[in-house]
């Protein structure tokens, strides 16, 4: 039986990060809800927007809402550091914890209606639960990031999670009289340029390639937000050998695993932003 021996060697590579960065705060663009109760007529310019559901005694229709952000106004971001999206409770029988994630497809808040809303992306969720009427905050770095990775910007929905608590609400839309009162979308992000050392770079991406068994090469790599990412095999000609990865992957770690002959190979990992090889030396 062949043995094979796995060498690594990182090749060091200069990205370009900006070394500061910028905040902006949003207003949505457009925004509506949609209602099991009326699921052919659309909610139109509303003052609010709403979420309802009664998953445990099914008694109330489920409504959903949707709201989108310009997010390519803010022009050519590298990266966003936090994302926080602000919403203001209005009226709320019953206060229940709240899903945010991504639409899957485009709509409009003149005519989307129960029956034509897009489809759900929960690829990236935020929960948050409501304590009362006013302000509340939500997390969406992960969202937006996503967006701003390749992911299409088609807002986010606000839903009620299937979790046996009843949810009935009403919050501000970018149509209520109170302005201090519509969405808005803070964002930290970095722009476009400048430099940063190959150990910051190392904290935002990780490739990693490991022997697993005999001709067979793990890899391993991590990304800090959802991306569209290509990971792919070189020779030591520089032909491609095999693409691993190419489309959107989510924010975590992920691992592959590649048959491999003896030879030398260069395994490259791009992302936004980013590049980085590792080399590989399979030894007969």
């Amino acid at each position: 039986m062949k043995r094979y021996t796995v060498i690594t060697l990182t090749i060091t590579l200069c990205i370009f990060l900006p070394a500061f960065a910028d905040d902006a705060t949003l207003d949505a663009e457009q925004d509506c809800f949609v209602s099991g109760m009326v699921p052919d007529v659309p909610s139109g310019p509303e003052v609010y927007i709403a979420v309802a559901a009664d998953w445990e005694l099914e008694f109330i229709p489920p409504t959903k809402s949707l709201i989108q952000f310009d997010i390519a106004s803010l022009g050519d971001i590298l990266e966003v550091q936090d994302a926080t999206l602000r919403l203001h409770v209005t009226n709320a029988s019953a206060a229940g914890e709240l899903e945010i994630f991504r639409a899957g497809g485009s709509w409009n808040e003149m005519t989307t209606t129960w029956n034509t809303r897009p489809a759900e992306d929960r690829g990236e969720s935020s929960l948050v639960t409501p304590t009362g009427l006013g302000q509340f905050e939500v997390d969406v770095t992960d969202i937006v990031q996503s967006w701003v990775a390749g992911f299409p910007n088609n807002g986010f929905y606000i839903d009620a999670p299937d979790n046996d608590m009843a949810v009935d609400l009403y919050i501000a839309s970018k149509e209520a009289t109170a302005a201090g009162t519509r969405p808005k979308l803070q964002v930290t992000f970095t722009p476009g340029g400048g430099a940063v050392s190959e150990n910051e770079f190392e904290e935002r991406i990780l490739l990693n390639v490991s022997h697993t068994s005999s001709g067979t090469i793990g890899v391993n790599f991590t990304i800090p937000f959802s991306a569209q990412v290509s990971l792919k095999v070189y020779d030591a000609r520089g032909s491609l050998v095999e693409t691993l990865v190419d489309g959107p992957a989510n924010s975590g770690d992920h691992y592959l695993a590649w048959e491999g002959s003896p030879g030398v190979y260069f395994v490259q990992l791009l992302s936004p932003g980013t590049r980085t090889i590792r080399k590989v030396v399979l030894i007969d």
